[in-house]
């Protein structure tokens, strides 16, 4: 915080600091705001959705999949088989000489959960091409991108391991979801037409 106060002239700070952690006890209380994992990120985020278009327009979809995979790294809280992102000075000025693709860098934002990440991992690991969270607020939701000879049988992965241990305890539950519970949790999506205002009949 007092580099941020010494190299940028950031009107409001204390203020805004004070209005989200003033409640909190001090040592709780950031010390520091990491910000070039967000923005690389976000930079990120921003050409994988440029790019996700043309990917599906080719019928690249493993492609695809590979970009809301690259996304929702840059999300994660938890890293199973994968190492988390290194945005370091090095690591970057590596990326760059290796001439990597800017929509393949996760970046670090972590706005993910262990939940979510778990739930990410598991349609991954039962074949989805891609997976990432989505939505907003505290919940969110997961989407898979899959073959749609694959849909089923990764809907049923998905549904197996919700039934685990290890998913009831990441998910704070007090029980298992009942058989009706799963099939509402985990939805196939064979949507023919992007989102559009529809106008009722009168």
């Amino acid at each position: 915080m007092a580099d941020l106060r010494a190299r940028y002239d950031l009107p409001g700070l204390d203020a805004l600091y004070d209005r989200y952690f003033a409640s909190a006890p001090a040592e709780m209380r950031p010390k520091s705001v990491a910000l070039r994992g967000p923005l690389l990120f976000g930079i990120a985020e921003s050409e994988r959705a440029r790019v996700f278009v043309d990917a599906l327009e080719a019928g690249d979809y493993a492609r695809a999949g590979r970009l809301m995979t690259a996304g929702h790294d840059g999300d994660r809280r938890v890293w199973r088989d994968r190492r988390p992102p290194d945005v370091s000075d090095a690591a970057l000025e590596q990326l760059s000489a290796q001439a990597t693709l800017l929509e393949t860098m996760p970046g670090a934002y972590g706005a993910s959960s262990p939940v979510l990440d778990a739930l990410v991992d598991a349609a991954l690991d039962a074949g989805a091409l891609g997976a990432s969270l989505t939505g907003a607020g505290m919940a969110g939701t997961v989407l898979a991108l899959c073959r749609s000879e694959d849909a089923g049988r990764i809907a049923e992965a998905v549904r197996a391991f919700m039934t685990e241990d290890a998913y009831i305890e990441l998910a704070r539950r007090n029980a298992p979801l009942t058989p009706e519970q799963l099939d509402y949790a985990v939805v196939q999506n064979h949507a023919t037409a992007a989102a559009c205002e529809l106008s009722p009949e009168k």
